[in-house]
């Protein structure tokens, strides 16, 4: 009885788990769609930048841009300030 309900609890456990996105500035659009295919659609396709986006409900959007096939940025879609004015 009790290895049914680790057993039932763990599969729960596991399918409500949050997908994990594996990449590092650099990396070929190949390499990080080989293992991030399942957790990021096509946001926007030019000739020469490709951007992709998360698309799991339960996490934070963030953006992948890929220059030439290599990841240049991430981001979450707004870009923060570089300057802030203050006008007192």
């Amino acid at each position: 009885m009790k290895k049914i309900l680790f057993s039932i609890s763990f599969i729960a456990f596991v399918s409500c788990a949050t997908p994990k996105f594996y990449y590092h500035m650099g990396q070929s659009e190949n390499d990080f769609l080989n293992v991030n295919r399942k957790n990021v659609a096509v946001d926007m396709f030019t000739i020469d930048t490709h951007v992709y986006r998360t698309k799991h409900p339960r996490l934070k959007t963030f953006f992948f841009y890929f220059v030439n096939g290599k990841l240049v940025r991430v981001d979450q879609g707004v870009r923060e300030s570089d300057i802030i004015i203050e006008n007192n």
